[in-house]
């Protein structure tokens, strides 16, 4: 029984329930961002083409609870993309995130 309440507990700790946004939500929120922002450029032709951006690679080095809002968490983000215009980027910062009533993590800005 002790076994069982063990495997239990290192479950609930190892999916982290209730707590901050998986790695897949961030990249998700991240690339739909981009996204948009690529929409834009692509709409001011040749040039703005050239300022499509990819995203590498999103790197989480962890979330905390945040400081000053219940429920949102500060997100230690390391981000590396590329475009024609501005080469090879890599930025590491600090992204706010919280939760929707429905369960939809989104920027806090």
């Amino acid at each position: 029984m002790k076994k069982i309440l063990s495997a239990l507990a290192l479950t609930a700790f190892l999916t982290g329930c209730g707590g901050g946004p998986s790695d897949a939500e961030i990249e998700g929120l991240i690339k739909a961002e981009i996204a948009k922002a690529n929409e834009l450029m692509a709409s001011l032709g040749p040039l703005g083409k050239k300022g499509i951006t990819e995203i590498v690679n999103i790197s989480n080095h962890g979330c905390d609870s945040h400081k000053t809002m219940d429920g949102a968490y500060a997100c230690d983000l390391e981000i590396t993309s590329k475009n024609m215009l501005l080469g090879d980027n890599t930025e590491r910062k600090i992204i706010d995130l919280a939760k929707t009533n429905g369960g939809k993590w989104y920027f806090v800005r």
